[in-house]
């Protein structure tokens, strides 16, 4: 029998390739079921930058804020993470409305484990 696992460093080498290159988050209404082959949301009506950071070992997050000034109005239901001007992962959410009234934070956390 043949064990295979992702050692601590390779854990920490994958958490901060992903810190390196994690650079924008989108959002948007769209809802079709995400797919391996998407490299845009359905409906993209907000992108920016985002702030990485480490929260363990294999572990990081990256976080995105709409102001009160922004996507006002839409019915946000999908968030896509960007690297390097290409798709990285596509997540569909319950719709949230929103308005002048409220800033939303986007945290996507993603965890590398042995299975």
């Amino acid at each position: 029998m043949t064990d295979r696992l992702v050692t601590n460093g390779g854990k920490r080498a994958l958490r901060q390739f992903l810190i390196q290159n994690l650079d924008e988050m989108s959002v948007g209404t769209g809802s079709s079921d995400p797919r391996s082959t998407d490299d845009e949301l359905d409906v993209e009506v907000h992108r920016d930058d985002v702030s990485n950071d480490s929260a363990d070992v294999g572990r990081m997050r990256s976080r995105m804020k709409l102001g009160v000034a922004e996507a006002n109005g839409e019915q946000l239901s999908e968030l896509m993470l960007h690297a390097d001007d290409d798709s990285f992962a596509r997540i569909v959410f319950a719709d949230t409305e929103k308005t002048e009234e409220i800033e939303l934070a986007f945290e996507v956390e993603i965890e590398v484990q042995n299975t």
